[in-house]
């Protein structure tokens, strides 16, 4: 049985284009089956590709044969010295190559080809909704979705991730950005790019490297960037946390929701530090165990004494953990003083107010915090370093 392999292009011509490099095979040599048609995109939007099952043919032996009229224009561009050698294959040599050529494909002179890079894969293309019909998504690229992501969902993509519609309450994991042309009802998660949406409602959004950008509002919903956070209109409830800048139009109501906003680096370094904390109190408490167990059976075993065979494994392992321990101590301390010594260096971190702040609406810059008490407009929130207090100056 040949190899065959499932290809897709914008149409039948880049397909059979791409299964020729896929396979080494020339394009003319290929026989296909078409699995799905080439459909036109309407109204800005993409198509749907053209999808061929296809399968390298091989030559027959009359066609290697000399008398073949494409033998003999290729051995009239050899140089003439090789010109002048005749060979007359035997019949019984024709029928050896023919069945050596046959078993080309199956042998490993062409093997299956390197998958892409998740950054050079080509994306897919979602036409409807991803639903419990559909199932969850996992890609390697790119994946967009010209539709909605119903609840209960999951969508994981090694690229960015692309929504035309809403998402309702499910789950997006993305390597790049998230870019969504309706509201958010679940969560999304870019580990290296930025998030986009319409509206955010009862959502959690984690953009540890990049920014999120909201159009509309967001209620009820929990931000977290690596440099800024923008809502075009309301930021009602829940908290939003960006290292750099934070920028609202309208925070809180007068009904008076609890809603917090967070702007700057040190909120994350203190939770560093404080993981390294307990991490080094469960590594004293086990430092502490074995050396208590080193002390009882080390001056056996250096008297001469028989230990018992675990008792000895014990010691063993004890003594090894020990060493591992007190090297865990020593990095765990280095990486303690480096993130001390970053915390209040950047003295970048604001939160902007473009139209009103109402009362309950707690704002920190960096470990700076102040409960309003009043509706506030146009205001800058940001940290006075010198005298150690927050500063509220007019928006601009």
């Amino acid at each position: 049985m040949e190899k065959s392999l499932v290809v897709q292009g914008k149409s039948l011509e880049d397909a059979l284009d791409k299964a020729a490099v896929l396979l080494h095979w020339p394009k003319e040599r290929i026989a296909y089956e078409i699995l799905q048609e080439p459909t036109p995109g309407r109204y800005g939007q993409s198509g749907v590709p053209c999808k061929l099952r296809v399968t390298p043919v091989s030559p027959a032996a009359e066609e290697l044969a000399p008398d073949n009229p494409r033998m003999q224009e290729a051995e009239q561009r050899l140089p003439g010295a090789e010109r002048d050698l005749e060979v007359m294959p035997s019949p019984v040599f024709l029928l050896s190559l023919q069945n050596l050529v046959s078993l080309v494909p199956r042998v490993s002179l062409f093997p299956d080809p390197t998958p892409m890079p998740p950054t050079q894969q080509e994306p897919r293309e979602i036409i409807g909704d991803v639903n419990l019909g559909s199932g969850p998504l996992c890609h390697d690229g790119d994946v967009r979705i010209h539709g909605h992501v119903r609840k209960g969902l999951r969508v994981q993509a090694a690229g960015s991730i692309h929504v035309l519609g809403d998402v309702e309450t499910a789950f997006l994991d993305a390597g790049g950005d998230i870019v969504l042309t309706g509201g958010l009802l679940g969560t999304a998660r870019s580990r290296a790019g930025s998030i986009a949406c319409r509206f955010a409602q009862g959502a959690r959004l984690d953009a540890p490297q990049g920014d999120i950008a909201i159009r509309e509002s967001a209620m009820h919903a929990h931000i977290r960037a690596g440099r800024s956070v923008t809502v075009g209109d309301i930021l009602l409830g829940g908290s939003c946390y960006a290292e750099g800048l934070i920028e609202v139009r309208i925070a809180g109501s007068d009904s008076g929701v609890p809603t917090t906003l967070i702007a700057g680096p040190n909120k994350r370094l203190y939770e560093e530090v404080e993981a390294i904390r307990d991490r080094a109190q469960r590594t004293i408490a086990e430092l502490r165990e074995n050396d208590a167990l080193c002390r009882a059976l080390l001056p056996q075993e250096e008297a001469g004494a028989a230990l018992p065979v675990s008792d000895r494994l014990r010691l063993w392992r004890a003594l090894a953990a020990k060493a591992r321990a007190g090297d865990a101590l020593m990095q765990m301390s280095r990486q303690k003083s480096r993130l001390l010594g970053m915390i209040n260096a950047d003295h970048t971190a604001r939160v902007c107010v473009t139209g009103r702040a109402y009362p309950r609406v707690k704002v920190i810059v960096d470990d700076q915090a102040q409960d309003l008490r009043d509706v506030i407009q146009y205001a800058t929130f940001s940290k006075d370093y010198e005298a150690g207090e927050l500063r509220i100056t007019p928006y601009r």
